[in-house]
């Protein structure tokens, strides 16, 4: 089985790109596993730096640019894991994680490292994983057994729920 990240959206600057792709290229030698990313959207001015690191460690990479919603769509169907640079504090309020998700797609959050005043520990959504280093192998032997996806249906239930309990 071939491990194929995705990269969606814009990407914000100083993740750990170089980490990452030393991981995976240790797990492609290790296994005989093809490991490979593709870019898609626009991905802006760290895109180049993306495409160095993980070229220059080995990797398989497609650069697809803007794409029409049925390429995106039919690139995430073929993908193994998402891959998201939004800080994990944040991550609920991104798109293209959103959009992942919705491909029932895991998602793993690389991103420089970023706190605020008073940070409580966070709740990670599920579905979502907090990328460290020397761990790739661990997280991609993982068998994902619950629904990474919403359905429309429990999504409506939650929201009325939700303005039930206001009233």
């Amino acid at each position: 089985q071939n491990i194929s990240f995705i990269l969606y959206g814009s990407l914000h600057p100083d993740a750990p790109v170089e980490q990452l792709a030393t991981d995976a290229a240790w797990y492609q030698q290790k296994t005989g596993t093809s490991v490979s990313l593709v870019m898609i959207g626009r991905n802006g001015a760290e895109q180049d730096r993306w495409k160095d690191v993980w070229t220059n460690a080995g990797l398989a990479l497609k650069i697809w640019g803007e794409q029409e919603p049925e390429i995106v769509s039919r690139e995430m169907q073929k993908a193994t894991m998402g891959i998201a640079t939004t800080p994990l504090l944040l991550i609920e309020k991104s798109g293209s994680v959103a959009a992942m998700q919705e491909h029932g797609l895991p998602v793993l959050c690389i991103s420089k490292k970023w706190t605020v005043k008073e940070q409580k520990d966070i709740a990670i959504p599920d579905g979502v994983f907090e990328y460290q280093p020397g761990k790739l192998e661990s997280l991609l032997s993982t068998k994902f057994s619950y629904p990474l996806c919403k359905s429309l249906s429990s999504v409506a239930t939650t929201f009325v729920h939700s303005l039930t309990t206001l009233v």
